[in-house]
């Protein structure tokens, strides 16, 4: 059963006199995909690095599990991809894994979760590969596998299909539909556009601020397009502040638009 896992309110993120985030409320829940889209420069990565504490909120707060976000709350229960693989190159899949397992993963335990997540991601035919050989795909793969490891309760996800052809960015946001459906919350910056359908959970950020929350169904219908692609084009017909304050008239804030 889905249950409350973050709780933000009225969170904001000012750098200087610019406010990446303005007044963000949401709920999200385990065994949810949520995709969060928007332009280049709107707010998407510096949303999901307040909700686990790398990016320091100017107001408002974010609670785990009803309780204050910490670097406790997260412990062993956050898996983080950033849009950069972190993996190192030069070793072989097998032994990333083995490395990162060290970390994570009480001694004893560490090759039959390592082979249960090579197979899960498909990596198995891959394990003695060199990192370096690998496609962009199958990389993202790898360090994706590093942060299942520990089994997270929560994966976030920095354009995680950034730099796939359509066939492997199809594939990858059926992967993390799949992870979502095992109860994980699962939350990913994308521009993957085409296969937002595989999301259960849409998010629009504009000039830091949430103007769309809703299911995939109803994305397009709302800002009143033919297609999901062209929702960009129709973000710049207004200002992020009249896009926002329509989200609160049809009651954004406090649910889910179309639901």
């Amino acid at each position: 059963m889905s249950h409350l896992l973050l709780t933000v309110r009225d969170a904001g993120v000012r750098r200087g006199r610019r406010d990446i985030l303005n007044h963000v409320t949401v709920n999200l829940l385990g065994g949810e995909f949520v995709a969060v889209l928007g332009p280049s420069g709107s707010g998407k990565s510096t949303l999901i690095k307040a909700l686990i504490g790398l990016v320091r909120l100017s107001t408002g707060h974010v609670l785990v599990n009803g309780k204050a976000q910490s670097a406790h709350a997260w412990q062993g229960r956050l898996g983080y991809v950033p849009q950069d693989d972190i993996v190192h190159t030069g070793l072989i899949v097998t032994q990333a894994l083995r490395y990162a397992a060290d970390l994570r993963l009480p001694k004893g335990e560490h090759q039959a979760v390592r082979d249960t997540v090579l197979r899960q991601l498909g990596l198995w035919d891959h394990r003695h590969q060199r990192i370096s050989t690998l496609s962009g795909g199958q990389r993202k793969r790898v360090s994706l596998a590093m942060e299942l490891l520990s089994d997270p309760e929560l994966l976030m996800l920095d354009e995680p299909t950034s730099g796939l052809d359509p066939a492997l960015e199809a594939s990858m946001m059926r992967l993390l539909a799949s992870l979502a459906a095992k109860g994980m919350l699962v939350v990913a910056t994308t521009h993957a556009m085409a296969s937002l359908a595989a999301a259960s959970r849409i998010l629009v950020v504009h000039g830091g601020h949430i103007v769309y929350d809703g299911p995939p169904a109803t994305l397009c219908s709302y800002f009143g397009v033919p297609t999901a692609e062209a929702v960009f084009g129709q973000l710049k017909s207004h200002s992020p502040v009249e896009w926002f304050n329509r989200f609160n008239r049809v009651g954004g804030r406090r649910g889910i638009v179309g639901s």
